[in-house]
């Protein structure tokens, strides 16, 4: 009788599992600089209805005041990175220590990394709570923090070296050995690609890109209702 009842429940929890999964579709959005990123999150929210967050806000919001990322930041990296008009993390201060050692890096992503992981989780379940069909996660870090089991599905966003050098150039303003420098310093378009299961090129114009990722979206989304 008690395994019946283990059975019946294991079935039960399933059948839960692959209703909440049908009914929120989780996509987790990452490309290199200059690679379109926000005009593809955009276009799934304007187009397609899709709730689009963005991680880098999230991460901002940890940095707050009194907050446990705070503490942790401050216990790690010493009052030197505290602004003393209000007591709040200076990134600037912040941003020198740790782009400057990898170690410093890894000691402040192994901090907030693991924060964000749960901000995602968390966010991911008031999507599902109020019936989103489609969460767009746009994070530029998400295979480099391991993000990919907060997600459902991994879209990259990509175009060739020359083509973000010029964008980067062209938006930032940037001489042309800074903007080399920013793309080498991330993932190869090769390393995020093995990790995508969708690829999205996005070196043509406006329109013919938006028009590509409508139809990817539109493919994945019969894929996904019909699991």
């Amino acid at each position: 009788y008690q395994r019946r009842v283990r059975d019946r429940s294991s079935a039960k929890a399933k059948m839960i599992r692959g209703i909440l999964r049908q009914s929120l579709m989780t996509i987790g959005l990452t490309g290199g600089i200059a690679s379109g990123k926000s005009h593809v999150a955009l276009d799934l929210e304007q187009k397609r209805g899709a709730r689009r967050l963005d991680a880098d806000k999230l991460a901002h919001a940890l940095y707050v005041r009194n907050t446990p990322t705070y503490n942790a930041i401050v216990d790690a990296f010493g009052e030197q990175v505290v602004r003393k008009e209000d007591g709040e993390i200076d990134r600037r201060a912040l941003g020198s220590i740790v782009f400057a050692d990898a170690a410093e890096m890894r000691r402040l992503t192994d901090i907030v990394w693991p924060a964000l992981g749960n901000e995602l989780e968390r966010h991911r379940a008031a999507a599902a709570a109020d019936k989103v069909d489609v969460l767009v996660v746009e994070a530029a870090v998400l295979l480099e923090a391991n993000w990919q089991s907060h997600v459902d599905r991994v879209w990259v966003t990509y175009v060739p070296r020359d083509v973000a050098l010029a964008r980067i150039e062209a938006r930032d303003g940037l001489p042309r050995v800074e903007a080399e420098r920013r793309i080498d310093s991330q993932l190869s378009n090769e390393q995020r690609l093995a990790a995508a299961d969708v690829a999205v090129l996005t070196d043509g114009t406006r329109e013919q890109t938006q028009k590509r990722v409508l139809e990817l979206f539109d493919a994945e989304w019969t894929r996904w209702q019909s699991k």
